[in-house]
């Protein structure tokens, strides 16, 4: 298979992190993967979605990263996600790629990275997702489905995460906090409440 922005050696790593979480990739999959990655990078400029330093990074630093958090999920059925501060789709949209099965919203207050969220829905058509522009206090305040898994990359830190998404965790639900990119990966993440 040829994949225009995923080399092999990146290729084996995610088909590694995947079959180690139970998923398998499809075709589609990857290539929906491989069209996100040339969005990122065809948009980052005018967006400022990833830093100047991480642009040739995205794949090591951001996508494995959202990713690897699959080992550690106990995904039965068709669980619901709530990414917080989604900005340019980290963890949620490669998530949302390799688990089709589940609903994710995308929350961000920014109108132009949730407009490239949009893009990236629209243009790899992934119907599983929904973008939200609003601030989480005012989406909390407001009627929003239960969520299984609240998702908190590059957000705020685990105290200020678990204070403002209280309202939103309870025997059904985990926040799941994705901690600097640092050793292990299953190091990277920690979950709330202990389960």
């Amino acid at each position: 298979m040829e994949l225009q922005y995923i080399n092999q050696a990146q290729l084996k790593q995610l088909n590694d992190i995947l079959e180690q979480s139970g998923v398998t990739a499809s075709d589609k999959q990857l290539h929906q993967l491989d069209g996100y990655t040339g969005l990122l990078q065809k948009y980052t400029r005018s967006l400022s979605l990833v830093s100047q330093a991480d642009i040739n990074m995205i794949f090591e630093r951001h996508i494995i990263d959202s990713l690897g958090v699959l080992q550690l999920l106990n995904i039965k059925d068709k669980p619901s996600f709530l990414d917080v501060g989604s900005g340019n789709g980290f963890p949620g949209i490669p998530m949302a790629i390799f688990l089709p099965g589940s609903e994710f919203t995308l929350l961000d207050s920014s109108e132009k990275k949730t407009a490239f969220l949009n893009i990236i829905k629209t243009n790899l058509n992934l119907v599983n997702i929904n973008v939200q522009n609003t601030r989480v206090e005012k989406y909390i305040d407001g009627p929003h489905p239960r969520f299984n898994f609240l998702l908190c990359r590059a957000f705020k830190s685990l105290n200020e995460c678990v204070s403002l998404l209280k309202p939103l965790i309870d025997k059904n639900s985990t926040l799941i906090y994705f901690n600097k990119r640092s050793g292990d990966l299953t190091d990277r993440y920690t979950v709330y409440p202990q389960k």
